[in-house]
């Protein structure tokens, strides 16, 4: 596993990996600036953790359901049910995130980058923890998604990340293997999901500085 705080660049890629067809992207944290949006609209929903760091730490990667396992295992939230906790966390996430500028959820090297490996003719798909409904509006909203031959989200598989399923069901999608595949991701969640699947792997830090 490589891992790269700078933003990648095409030329880079290509030298480094020059046997890939197929890049499979993590979206929130990777392809978009968007962790710290998506916790600041589950803090809006909830009394303060003793721990704000801890909390913070735990929510990265993991899906909406264990997020709120955890919020009511801690009780920082009267009852919830999931449905419930979606459609709050949703309204509060669109509010925040249309505040921030395109630029600043999206970096221009990466979407630079998206574009590049779609007219050279690589396969791409993200692979995402996130529901579809938030997932459709945030692509909607930076104007993607034309450049992607495959959006999986975690509706889409049985299993979630950490299991490999996710990105095995991508390279099932795509008709690769992983020896032709390159995965980017940032949560340790995503990169045991990554690792499992067999594909190449650089762990995505470009938005962490």
């Amino acid at each position: 596993m490589l891992v790269w705080d700078h933003f990648p660049n095409f030329k880079t890629l290509q030298e480094q990996f020059p046997q890939i067809r197929t890049v499979l992207w993590d979206m929130d944290g990777t392809i978009l600036n968007t962790e710290g949006i998506h916790f600041k609209s589950i803090i809006e929903l909830i009394s303060p953790p003793k721990d704000h760091h801890v909390f913070k730490k735990f929510c990265h990667g993991k899906t909406d359901a264990e997020v709120l396992d955890q919020i009511l295992s801690d009780n920082l939230s009267p009852a919830l049910t999931l449905q419930e906790f979606l459609s709050k966390k949703e309204q509060a996430f669109r509010v925040l995130i249309q505040k921030a500028q395109i630029n600043e959820i999206i970096a221009p090297q990466i979407r630079d980058l998206i574009q590049k490996l779609h007219i050279h003719n690589y396969q791409q798909a993200i692979v995402t923890s996130s529901e579809r409904l938030t997932t459709q509006f945030l692509l909607d909203l930076v104007q993607i998604e034309s450049h992607f031959d495959q959006i999986i989200t975690r509706e889409d598989t049985i299993e979630n990340k950490p299991s490999a399923m996710p990105y095995r069901f991508a390279m099932e999608k795509l008709k690769t293997i992983p020896e032709q595949v390159l995965i980017f991701e940032d949560s340790s969640v995503g990169i045991k999901a990554a690792k499992a699947s067999g594909a190449h792997l650089v762990k995505a830090m470009w938005y962490e500085n």
